[in-house]
């Protein structure tokens, strides 16, 4: 089975964007980076919400067929943060008329 970004819910929720703090970004960029803090609480033993669970953040990513455990997940998705960051370096800023066509 081949792993693709495109089939997940953050993948859906990357092309949806959103107003953070009065600029532009986007729904998946901004669970991302939530899902890393929220981990980050998680192993050291602090749970972010009651109904927090590794099964939960794996599953809106799509990594449940991968055995991660909470180290792991949290190297995964802050590597996967870093891609994002040096792509997105090479990528000029979409306009908000370029967001709405789904250019």
């Amino acid at each position: 089975m081949e792993y693709t970004v495109r089939d997940t819910q953050f993948g859906k929720d990357f092309d949806k964007p959103m107003n953070i703090n009065g600029r532009d970004g986007n729904k998946g960029w901004y669970n991302l980076v939530l899902s890393i803090a929220e981990l980050k609480m998680f192993i050291r033993g602090l749970k972010p919400h009651r109904h927090y669970t590794l099964k939960g953040v794996k599953a809106y990513f799509g990594l449940e067929q991968f055995k991660y455990d909470k180290h792991g997940l949290l190297e995964c998705l802050e590597s996967f943060k870093q891609q994002l960051e040096d792509y997105n370096e090479y990528v000029p800023e979409r306009t908000e008329r370029q967001w709405k066509n789904g250019i």
